[in-house]
């Protein structure tokens, strides 16, 4: 007998199996894209047109539409800068994660405001930021106003 052993199957093959990771990564991608198909194909028009937003967008100067956008973006960075400046140890990247996903669960399912608090909490103590400062820095500010 030798001194060194066979080494075990999963020193060899890796953890867990490649194949069915990648796998069920093309199922959540595919998944994702056939819900949101599903909202712009079904669901949409039957509150929205889209040919009268396209007129109205084609009736918009040029001018104008890329002020809106630079509003609607300006908007939206200042929120990010916020978010980094409460829990400091946050990036601008994970602010913009974490307020893209919870105004995105907010804004589509019912309750969707006390269901986004979840969702960011779960993304902030996923990122380290402790379940105390999340509470005093996040959650008391939304409660209060």
């Amino acid at each position: 007998m030798t001194a060194l052993a066979d080494p075990p199957a999963a020193a060899i093959t890796g953890p867990g199996r490649p194949g069915a990771r990648r796998g069920r990564e093309i199922f959540r991608t595919a998944g994702s894209v056939a819900l949101v198909a599903a909202i712009f194909g079904f669901a949409v028009p039957h509150f929205a047109s889209y040919r009268s937003v396209w007129v109205s967008m084609g009736a918009m100067p040029s001018a104008q539409a890329l002020l809106v956008a630079a509003a609607a973006a300006a908007s939206m960075i200042s929120s990010w800068i916020m978010i980094c400046s409460v829990p400091p140890s946050i990036r601008l990247r994970e602010a913009a994660v974490v307020n893209l996903g919870s105004n995105a669960v907010a804004n589509t399912l019912p309750a969707g405001g006390a269901l986004a608090m979840g969702v960011s909490w779960a993304m902030l103590s996923s990122w380290g930021v402790s379940t105390a400062e999340y509470v005093h820095r996040r959650f008391w500010p939304v409660c209060l106003s």
